[in-house]
């Protein structure tokens, strides 16, 4: 992690995190949620908010490689710490336009069905709006999720 290419992040930049491998991706990651648990909730909303408007400007793979990390550095971090950015992180993503939250779902599904029960009972303790955002069934439409599908195959 001592090259000198690597993003800063606190430029608001966080799309550039899409530049970078996966270790050094989390490694970041940790360093600013560390750093974003010690300020005030209206500073860490700011900075969050900075953070989803930047990866908005991804692709969709890109921002599923990066949201894993995100997801990946939450889980590796101390979990009061993680508890106090995760939490933030998903307020404001709830108070963002249906279409982020939307992508932003989508983005975290592969991570987290990849992820061990251990570590989806950690992150549940985490950040809970993360795990029921990604495992409702995504509208294309509107903001009202699809009803599930019955056994049959049809919809209520």
């Amino acid at each position: 992690m001592g090259d000198l290419d690597l993003p800063d992040l606190r430029d608001g930049t966080f799309d550039r995190l899409a530049t970078v491998t996966e270790a050094e991706r989390t490694a970041l990651l940790i360093v600013r949620f560390e750093a974003l648990a010690l300020v005030t909730e209206t500073e860490r909303r700011q900075q969050c908010r900075t953070m989803i408007s930047s990866l908005d400007r991804l692709n969709a793979l890109e921002l599923a490689e990066v949201t894993a990390s995100r997801i990946a550095a939450l889980l590796l971090m101390d979990e009061a710490a993680a508890r106090v950015v995760g939490r933030s992180y998903e307020a404001v993503l709830d108070a963002m336009p249906a279409e982020t939250g939307r992508s932003n779902a989508v983005a975290a599904q592969p991570a987290i069905y990849r992820l061990p029960p251990a570590a989806v009972s950690r992150l549940r303790a985490i950040a809970p709006r993360l795990l029921v955002r990604a495992t409702q069934p995504i509208s294309t439409t509107g903001d009202v999720p699809a009803p599930p599908a019955r056994p049959n195959g049809t919809r209520r």
